[in-house]
């Protein structure tokens, strides 16, 4: 009975260990290149340029929301490590300066810094970082920073 019963717990924690492993990422540049990445309010983000070693992409933003659709520079990092607890996640980090030289010029004087994760959900990667806008200008002193999160995910 003994026997029987751990026999069952190893075969267990067999199962969990595979399970577990599983889901660690490698996430390599051809993961995030040439994608279009959209956000709940239709934002796209396209990575355009990628480098494994360094762990740095750059592309381009587009928002619908407060913009009249130009596509602005966006540059970012990513970071991993081998699995060493339960959950294992690729971290995300990038920026948009929202200056486009032009012809027209476009200069809202502000920045947007998303910082978030890069994982598997319901089998499509999926990006969810918390955003900080920073502006130059606003009616009140203490409404310079906003905060939000977004979900991005390839666009199908």
């Amino acid at each position: 009975m003994m026997k029987r019963w751990l026999a069952k717990v190893t075969l267990l924690f067999a199962v969990l260990s595979v399970s577990i492993s599983a889901s660690a990422q490698n996430i390599k540049c051809t993961d995030l290149l040439n994608k279009t990445w959209v956000n709940q309010l239709k934002s796209k983000m396209v990575v355009e340029k990628c480098d494994d070693k360094s762990g740095t992409f750059e592309g381009t933003y587009q928002s619908p929301s407060g913009t009249a659709g130009q596509k602005f520079g966006m540059r970012g990092v990513f970071n991993q490590m081998p699995q060493t607890t339960g959950d294992n996640v690729t971290v995300i980090s990038f920026t948009v300066r929202w200056n486009v030289p032009g012809p027209p010029p476009v200069n809202f004087g502000s920045i947007t810094a998303w910082n978030g994760i890069l994982r598997p959900v319901s089998g499509a990667p999926t990006i969810t970082a918390q955003w900080f806008l920073s502006r130059s200008n606003s009616s009140f002193e203490w409404d310079h920073i906003l905060t939000g999160q977004d979900t991005f995910k390839p666009e199908k």
